[in-house]
């Protein structure tokens, strides 16, 4: 099932909602039970953060893409989150440049944390926030925050170096490779 059939699975428009999912959701599937995270925003009205676009329509930015953690230590914060408030969590490690390789028409990469407003005041997100791949010689590579792909796409295996998942009582499985 596609994110946007788990997330009409409860009731969510998958790209242009502004819904917010204050709790996580366990969504039953023929594959397995797929766990969708709570979305929490920084703004409840973003507009006057916004440059060029409309709320509707930076939430359909947002919301239409595929997030990788830029680092190691990123996504094990995250995942030591969702632990401690007992969710089990499955991390997938990918071999980056073989996986970029593949989608670098669909990549874009951002400097900020493109969901999160500052508080500073004035015009700070938009379609400029994110930078398609092939501009990233312009950017210091230890400035880019998100990795995000703008399509939906089949996931090539070979791009897969581990699935391990992690279990809130302390556990860990290597589910791939096996």
């Amino acid at each position: 099932m596609q994110q946007q059939g788990l997330l009409r699975a409860v009731d969510v428009d998958p790209i242009g909602s502004q819904e917010l999912r204050l709790d996580v959701k366990r969504i039953r599937t023929p594959a397995g039970t797929v766990t969708l995270r709570n979305q929490i925003r920084s703004r409840i009205d973003p507009t006057p953060n916004l440059d060029g676009v409309t709320p509707s329509q930076w939430w359909r930015l947002i919301n239409g893409r595929v997030y990788f953690f830029c680092r190691r230590a990123q996504a094990e914060v995250l995942t030591q989150s969702y632990l401690q408030q007992n969710f089990d969590q499955e991390v997938i490690e990918f071999d980056t440049q073989s996986l970029l390789e593949q989608l670098n028409a669909q990549v874009e990469i951002t400097t900020v944390n493109a969901g999160v407003f500052p508080r500073a005041k004035g015009p700070t997100r938009g379609r400029a926030t994110f930078i398609a791949l092939s501009d990233h010689a312009l950017i210091d590579a230890s400035k880019i925050k998100e990795i995000t792909v703008t399509q939906a796409f089949p996931l090539p295996i070979s791009s897969v170096v581990a699935v391990v998942r992690h279990e809130s009582h302390g556990g860990k499985v290597v589910l791939y490779p096996n």
